[in-house]
């Protein structure tokens, strides 16, 4: 399998359609749009990974967690994998990278209960298009391969207890359609998957290909059908222009920008679709506001945590082999299977409120060996002696014999959804979203539920224990790995954020929206569903995709086959950092010839920030291979906003007509400023033969000329840029070898470019070049 995305030095200056966030509706939204024929570019904060490079150990694992709390806190690598908001009432995990949540959720595919879609805080036109909404469940269950766990396989363990359990409870007990692949084969986006192993590793990531995740369907064939995927870009507000485009500001992870304070980058865009999931675009479009953008007050209401609940049937009497395999796998290893298989069902004969679900569940081999730890020392409630002095042995036990034997071996794990009453709210508090929602875990459905899997669990002959964060010490605090809204549909400005269609109201009342500015994913949901909302948030997308479609007069081609095959982004090891300089620039008469301004008049300040990323191997070949530059230029007599650099490039070293002593660093930066004129700043380093201490100085000053329009036009003024002695330092901190390669490649090609650059400038300050002029060679007599 190749990989889909492209580096965001890769961005060009403006698009049709830019879509933020690469979940189920950014996926679906970017595939449906490129099949209509449009120009459509995706942006992905995180990284993509391919099956195989998912953590299967605890060590790769803790590399990959993210979190951010109260006070505006961030701690970990903005691109991990597993990502927290930790609130005062309630957390949130959600998955960060191509694909979003996909990755790392268990693929259940269900609908809600029909009574769901009653509920008048819908819109009206969306409940009365029941034809439009059945259309979306349909092209989004074949698209993501949605099926039951086949029955002529090998029975489950952990299937078989939950059927027990659901015997005892009296209630239905079923198996759900989920995206697994269970036989190779070829998939409805022409994606060959093969069949899955049954290691239960599937919330960790799946490192066979078998989970249908959007980068095995709505992602390939949007990339297939011409839409410009990219990762590492952070969008973080968007706002109108002047000609009534969008600009999407945003800003490059991992190259080492954020050491020099950085500001945003900008892109345009005709039309502008946030598909961050339920924080991420309610989060977006917070900060929107805060920088002007008009929105209902609506923005940020009717969040829910759909009802979830994570609970525990620690001991039962017999195995449930929940325990991923993680890197221990065996043949000889019973099987787990898929993360979810069955259902007990209590919808039906009772007010929709009232109606739960009761999943099973397998945890990740990845966590095996923290597992037990954390059941001995979960909190412990109000026992009997007994039973008190039977969990002591339990938990001893469990720490002695591992995840894979005794009673860890023989724990269920219970995931719920149900109907919470969907009145938290988020905000922003320094620039981070915060969630608010006292008492939530004081809810009667929260108690409804723990009074259902204590009886779930003692129908196995296991001890039911809580989620151990739902304490009373703790104020039950929750976790939901399902998070709705923020951004709720509403019939006009006063009901909601968005729109039937998810278009962003313009302000506090009314039904007027923004042109061109769309929320698709779980954020435009206005209530809780009571079951795993990924195929609803795709049955949506699917409808609004086709509603944008019909809209704008496009005609979206739902064939199986793609258009074409979209050439694959190669998979290189790229050399990245980030360079920061300032100067001045002298604006008048000017000299092209001589490439500075006479007399500096009218001098003005001038800067740049840089990052640079190119092939590290090819450059440690070839000095001269070109790499692409992002960034931003600032000059207040050219803009008082930062100028965006679209599609710069960079030479390491270019001998000047081919004479190896005098070789120069080549800059070459189109510039888009916010007004949407044009300019370019073309700059050059002088390498050049001569002393030692003259190193400094010619590797840290820019001479820069900037044109009018392009390379081409005329020249507006020219100047000396240099890189102080702190930046530099700073400099050196970001430079980096990234890529799919394993570290011991990476270090290999930092290395080998280090060499060739040190060698280069040997040559020419150290070397036979620059030697003499340290030691003039001596005249010899003649004889």
């Amino acid at each position: 399998m190749q990989r889909i995305s492209s580096r965001p030095e890769e961005l060009e200056a403006s698009y049709e359609i830019v879509i933020v966030g690469s979940g189920y509706g950014g996926s679906i939204m970017a595939s449906r749009l490129a099949r209509a024929g449009r120009n459509v570019c995706l942006l992905e904060r995180g990284a993509e990974r391919l099956p195989g490079e998912y953590p299967d150990n605890i060590m790769e694992a803790a590399d990959e967690w993210q979190m951010t709390t109260g006070g505006g806190h961030h701690y970990g690598n903005r691109q991990a994998l597993y990502q927290f908001n930790i609130g005062d009432d309630i957390n949130v995990f959600k998955g960060c990278g191509l694909g979003g949540t996909s990755q790392v959720n268990a693929g259940v595919a269900i609908e809600p209960d029909p009574r769901v879609f009653e509920d008048e805080r819908w819109p009206a036109p969306l409940r009365a298009d029941i034809a439009g909404l059945r259309a979306g469940f349909d092209r989004a269950r074949h698209m993501l391969g949605s099926t039951a766990y086949p029955q002529e396989r090998s029975p489950l363990a952990k299937t078989t207890l939950l059927q027990r359990s659901a015997e005892a409870l009296d209630e239905p007990f079923l198996l759900p359609t989920i995206n697994v692949t269970f036989e190779d084969s070829t998939n409805a986006a022409g994606v060959h998957q093969p069949a899955c192993i049954g290691c239960g590793d599937c919330v960790s990531g799946c490192n066979t290909g078998a989970k249908n995740t959007l980068i095995m369907n709505y992602l390939p064939d949007a990339q297939r059908w011409g839409a410009k995927i990219f990762t590492g870009v952070d969008a973080r507000f968007v706002e109108r222009c002047a000609n009534g485009k969008w600009n999407v500001h945003y800003e490059v992870l991992g190259a080492g920008r954020g050491r020099f304070g950085e500001e945003p980058l900008t892109l345009e865009a005709g039309i502008v679709i946030l598909a961050a999931g339920a924080l991420g675009s309610t989060e977006l479009l917070l900060r929107s506001r805060e920088h002007g953008l008009q929105t209902s007050a609506r923005l940020g209401q009717s969040f829910s945590g759909n009802g979830d609940v994570l609970g525990f049937a620690f001991d039962c009497d017999e195995p449930a082999h929940g325990i991923g395999w993680g890197h221990e796998a065996h043949p000889h290893r019973p099987l787990v299977g898929p993360c979810i298989t069955g259902v007990i069902d209590e919808r039906a004969d009772r007010p929709l409120e009232d109606g739960i679900i009761i999943e099973e569940g397998s945890i990740p081999g990845a966590l095996a060996h923290v597992i037990a730890p954390a059941f001995a020392f979960a909190p412990e409630e109000p026992l009997e002696e007994h039973h008190r002095l039977r969990r002591i042995k339990l938990a001893a036990e469990a720490i002695l014999e591992g995840s894979y034997r005794g009673p860890i071996n023989r724990t269920q794990t219970f995931l719920v959804m149900g109907h919470d009453d969907g009145a938290g709210t988020m905000s922003l508090e320094h620039d981070q979203l915060r969630i608010n929602w006292p008492s939530v875990g004081g809810q009667p459905l929260f108690k409804r539920v723990d009074t259902e899997l204590r009886k779930a669990s003692e129908a196995v002959g296991a001890t039911f224990i809580p989620n151990p964060i739902w304490h009373e010490m703790l104020r039950h605090p929750l976790i939901t790995v399902h998070p709705l809204g923020g951004c709720p549909m509403g019939d006009t400005a006063a009901t909601g954020a968005v729109d039937h269609m998810g278009r962003v109201f313009t302000g506090d009342t009314g039904d007027a929206v923004h042109d061109g500015l769309v929320v698709c994913d779980a954020a435009i949901i206005p209530r809780p569903l009571g079951v795993n909302p990924l195929l609803t948030i795709s049955a949506l997308a699917e409808r609004n995709a086709a509603e944008l479609a019909a809209s704008r007069g496009w005609a979206i081609s739902y064939d199986s086959a793609p258009a074409h095959d979209a050439a694959h982004p190669a998979d290189a090891l790229l050399l990245e950092f980030t360079e920061k300089i300032k100067g001045f620039v002298g604006v008048g008469e000017t000299d092209p010839a001589a490439g500075f301004t006479k007399g500096m008049v009218d001098a003005t300040e001038c800067w740049y920030e840089i990052s640079m990323a190119g092939d590290a191997r090819a450059i440690a070949r070839d000095p001269s291979t070109v790499a692409a530059i992002t960034g931003l230029v600032g000059c207040p007599a050219l803009s008082s906003d930062a100028l965006t650099i679209e599609g710069g490039e960079f030479q390491l070293f270019v001998p000047r007509d081919g004479d190896p002593a005098d070789t120069k660093m080549l800059y070459r930066l189109p510039l888009r400023a916010t007004d949407g004129s044009r300019w370019f700043l073309d700059g050059y380093k002088q390498v050049r033969e001569g002393e030692p201490w003259q190193l400094w100085h010619d590797t840290t000053t820019l001479f820069v000329t900037i044109h009018h329009d392009d390379i081409n036009g005329a020249i507006w003024g020219a100047g000396v840029l240099r890189i102080s002695a702190p930046d530099f330092a700073k400099q050196l901190t970001t430079m980096r070898v990234s890529g799919a390669a394993p570290l011991e490649h990476r270090l290999a090609a930092l290395a080998s470019y280090g060499k060739m650059f040190a060698g280069h400038l040997f040559e020419y300050y150290a070397g036979p070049v620059g030697w003499k002029h340290l030691h003039p060679a001596t005249p010899q007599a003649t004889p």
